[in-house]
Parts: structure tokens; C-alpha cells; sequence
């Protein structure tokens, strides 16, 4: 039950010097009356009484939030634009349709906004979150939660553009098909919804591509991408053909990240993840070597296509990694290692 309103009567010259006088002092007929009022339901209202109407309200006003919960629509996003990517929860609960169409008319210059990106744009009826919220997000979206109507993660710097599935994973298409087939489904503004949805998605048939997660394995999907919370190093830092490699712990659900299926009883299987960086360039690779190990005792060599937001997570945990373990920042590192190897070089020519 909400507030209800008192209506008092006061002779409007009474009124009038009420309220210069109390304007003068900073405040207002208004807010001495609330506070008298509350102030006499305090002396008048027994104690225990006062305690079982503030239970109720707060019962009430509690219910009320599920209530808005249950029936909150929302979608998400992750946005990859000028090398920086941002994850939006955004109010309006866009579909694929109309998720393509917004982006073409963003591509167009047609949303009649001053938006710097994309992600701006969708910050106007949203928020920012997290990998790991986006990554939750993405979960109860496939697993059929109705409060979200869409997951997609659009690179404009890659041309990629993704969408999360229910109940199966992610679609992959190359972001100029998507605006192709949306253009098609909205050339004719006569056309009904229904009819919008059968062109768009009948030229999209058949464009699918192979999912980000790059794998040996083309059926492998995953749900999520890497983030920074999945990121701990453990075992030496060893180096091998002018490359750093460090194991990634998999405390993680692997099978989120990377489409595998070992995070089940229905086998024995496990996986070790490695990450390398390359000495030359001082950058980090562009893949993690997966390695499946099978319960029966076979293996299997895999890839995971790294995108510029994941590598720069593993180069900030690298760099702390190795001045953790070896006192030394990344580049300090490198530089001694191949000193080292510089001069065995060096004494090996002059042994012969």
C-alpha cells in the first residue's frame, strides 16, 4: 500500500507569512508539517504496533522490487570499437532484427545522436558492467531466462558480429552480411514485422561463420569469452624458441570459455591451457595452446583465437606474474634472457 495525502485548510494571508517566513529560515510549509506529522504519529502510535507496519511496508516494498524484477526486459552487449571493448546491460530489450538495424543506422550515421561509438549510444538507456556480469548475463540468456531478449558481441574492428543462442551457444556472422540482410528486410517500410523477420533471416542462411573460439574441433562452441577473474598463472615461467609460456590454472568452467566438455562426470577428460608471449616482438601471441587430455589417455592439440582485449589482460597478469616469481618486469626479463643466450652464442664461437 502506498502513501495517502492529508488536506489541511489555512487562510491564504496566514498561509502566505507561513510560508516567507519559514522560506527565510530554509525550509518549507511543506517539510515542518511532514515532520510534525511523523513526529506526532511517534507519540501516538503504540511501539509494537509502529514495528509491524514497518515490517509490512518493507514486505511490500520488497515484493514490489521482484515484481519489477520478474518483468524487467533487458539485453547486453559487448562492443569492440578503436581497440577498446565495453560490456552494456541496455534497457531496451533489442532482439537480433532490431539490434542489426540499430547498428546500420549507427554505421549510417542515422541515430540522430551525438554518440562518439556504438557503446555510447547503448549507454543512453543502459549501464556499463563487467566481463564477468556479461559473461552471467550470457549464461542465463542460453539457459532460457526471460528478463534477457538478446546477447550479442559486435566488433567493428574485426567485422564480427555475434549472438548468443538459447539453449546452444553463439552464431557468428561477418558484420557486412548482417548489414546486408537488414537492409533487404527494411527497403519495403510497408512490410509487416513478420515479413521483415523472414527476409532478414532467409539472407542470412547459410552465412553462418565458424565461431571466434577458433578450435581444432569445429563443433565446439562456446558462451563466453575469456576474462580477467579467469586469469591465474601458476608453475615456472619457461621459455622455448624465443617464447615465454605460462600455464593458466583452469579453476575456471573451461567449457565456457573454450566449447570443450570436460566439466561434466560424464568423462575423465581435463585440459591444460598455456599463454605465450613472443620475446621479439614483446607481444603476446595470438592464440592459447589448449591441450585436451582424454580420461582413456589420448590428446588432442586445440587453439583459442585471442581478441586485443584478452591479450591485453594476459600481458598486465604476465608483467605481474614474472615480477612476482622472478623480481623482474616482463621486458627486464627478456632482456636478460637473451643476454644469457646472446653470450652462449658468443662462447660457443669462440670454442670453435
Amino acid at each position: 500500500m502506498g502513501d495517502t495525502s492529508i488536506e489541511l485548510w489555512l487562510n491564504q494571508y496566514q498561509y502566505d507569512a507561513l510560508k516567507r517566513i519559514l522560506a527565510e529560515a530554509g525550509t518549507s510549509v511543506e517539510t515542518v508539517m511532514q515532520a510534525r506529522l511523523m513526529e506526532f504519529y511517534m507519540q501516538t502510535v503504540p511501539e509494537h504496533e509502529r514495528f509491524s507496519i514497518n515490517n509490512r511496508i518493507e514486505g511490500e516494498r520488497l515484493a514490489e522490487e521482484r515484481r519489477a524484477e520478474e518483468r524487467r526486459r533487458f539485453s547486453v552487449f559487448r562492443i569492440v570499437e578503436d581497440r577498446q571493448a565495453r560490456c552494456i546491460e541496455c534497457e531496451h530489450p533489442f532482439d537480433l532484427l532490431n539490434t542489426a538495424l540499430q547498428t546500420r543506422r549507427y554505421l549510417r550515421h542515422e541515430l540522430g545522436t551525438e554518440s562518439a561509438s556504438f557503446a555510447d549510444y547503448l549507454l543512453q538507456s543502459g549501464k556499463s558492467i563487467s566481463e564477468k556480469e556479461y559473461a552471467e548475463r550470457t549464461g542465463q540468456y542460453i539457459d532460457g531466462s526471460p528478463n534477457v531478449t538478446g546477447v550479442f558481441d559486435i566488433d567493428f574492428d574485426k567485422g564480427d558480429f555475434l549472438t548468443a543462442q538459447r539453449n546452444s551457444g553463439w552464431t557468428g556472422f561477418i558484420l557486412k552480411d548482417v548489414m546486408t540482410a537488414v537492409y533487404h528486410a527494411y527497403r519495403k517500410e510497408d512490410r509487416s514485422f513478420k515479413e521483415k523477420w523472414g527476409i532478414f533471416l532467409e539472407r542470412l542462411d547459410g552465412r553462418q561463420m565458424i565461431n571466434t573460439a577458433h578450435t581444432a574441433d569445429e563443433d565446439l562452441q562456446n558462451s563466453r569469452r575469456l576474462s580477467e577473474n579467469d586469469i591465474h598463472f601458476s608453475d615456472e615461467i619457461s621459455e622455448m624458441d624465443g617464447r615465454l609460456n605460462f600455464y593458466i590454472n583452469t579453476d575456471f568452467n573451461v567449457d565456457q570459455v573454450f566449447g570443450t566438455h570436460v566439466e561434466t562426470t560424464e568423462n575423465d577428460d581435463w585440459l591444460n591451457v598455456y599463454a605465450n608471449f613472443d620475446m621479439e616482438s614483446r607481444q603476446v601471441c595470438d592464440t592459447l595452446d589448449l591441450v585436451l587430455n582424454r580420461g582413456d589417455g589420448g590428446c588432442e592439440e586445440l587453439t583459442y583465437q585471442l581478441d586485443d582485449v584478452e591479450k591485453g589482460i594476459l600481458l598486465e597478469q604476465m608483467n605481474a606474474y614474472c615480477q612476482k616469481c622472478e623480481g623482474l618486469s616482463l621486458d627486464a626479463y627478456c632482456d636478460g634472457l637473451q643476454a644469457e643466450e646472446g653470450l652462449s652464442l658468443g662462447q660457443g664461437g669462440q670454442q670453435l
